[in-house]
């Protein structure tokens, strides 16, 4: 996700925009400007903003009745609403708290608080899309026939789907969280092949290097080969690494026994393969 926040403002005073971007340009935002409502709600649907600041007092269509237009929209629906007003009475706040305003600033305003609360609102409304995006990405992995587990920088296990349990005997979310690393987990199940691929593993995602997890064949169970990719994924300031496992054991013993056979071959020859 990127992280600069955009701030959507709509007033049909220069002035009043003018001042709003003097005061919010160098606070690490992408400003984006409306002169009315409808302008803003044609912006709005572009860019999805993270925040919106909206003048009430406008020609045309007023900031209450712009305000409910973004409610009912499907998307723009959860962005937040700052309305700035000149107007205090308790009528004015309430029509606002109607149309779905999520907070006010009166004018003048105060510059320090104006930066304060679009500071923790903007980090407030990306933490919540980033976790509506975590619980997307949890979605469709839960469904999908493959194995993917998301670690953290350090290797620990936050997150496994059914499949991903299911091969390294994992408990499920409503048992108990897993306490172990992924390679802690692994080295009690599987041997790491080869090992030189897997030394410092998490320096080397950028690498194709394949790694696979082999668990030999037992009297009660057949063999299992697992290979394993990993991408990186930058979410915010915690870096997490997204492994994908794949049973790869048919392939395997399709290639030892072409390998086989092909020994063979030289052997009945007097020849040595190469």
């Amino acid at each position: 996700m990127d992280t600069t926040s955009t701030i959507l403002i709509v007033d049909d005073q220069v002035a009043m925009r003018e001042s709003l971007e003097g005061l919010l340009s160098n606070q690490g935002y992408q400003l984006v400007f409306a002169e009315n409502g409808r302008q803003a709600l044609r912006k709005a649907a572009q860019l999805t903003p993270d925040v919106i600041l909206l003048d009430v007092m406008m020609p045309d269509m007023d900031g209450f009745e712009v305000c409910e237009h973004f409610r009912a929209d499907s998307t723009l629906g959860q962005v937040p609403i700052i309305m700035l007003t000149a107007l205090n009475d308790r009528e004015s706040r309430l029509q606002g708290i109607k149309a779905g305003a999520d907070d006010f600033i009166s004018k003048p305003f105060d510059t320090l608080e104006l930066r304060l609360r679009l500071k923790t609102i903007t980090k407030l409304n990306r933490y919540r899309r980033l976790v509506m995006e975590q619980t997307k990405f949890e979605w469709i992995v839960e469904k999908i026939n493959e194995a993917f587990l998301i670690l953290n920088q350090n290797g620990e296990i936050v997150y496994a789907n059914p499949h991903a349990q299911f091969f390294l005997n994992l408990p499920t979310y409503t048992d108990a969280p897993v306490k172990e690393t992924f390679l802690e987990v692994i080295s009690e199940q599987f041997k790491c092949e080869p090992a030189e691929a897997w030394a410092l593993w998490l320096k080397q995602t950028g690498q194709s290097m394949s790694r696979y997890l082999v668990r030999p064949k037992t009297s009660t169970s057949q063999a299992l080969w697992l290979r394993v990719d990993m991408v990186e994924m930058g979410m915010e300031a915690n870096q997490q690494y997204l492994i994908h496992l794949r049973d790869v054991t048919e392939l395997m013993f399709l290639r030892s026994e072409k390998k086989q056979s092909s020994k063979s071959f030289f052997q009945k020859l007097g020849l040595r393969p190469r």
